[in-house]
């Protein structure tokens, strides 16, 4: 499996910030 480049990390991140702090 290829590893994640930035872009995708930081999206991830991002999405799982937003669903942490949604509660």
């Amino acid at each position: 499996s290829t590893p994640f480049n930035k872009e995708e990390l930081s999206a991830i991140l991002k999405f799982g910030a937003e669903e942490l702090f949604k509660e």
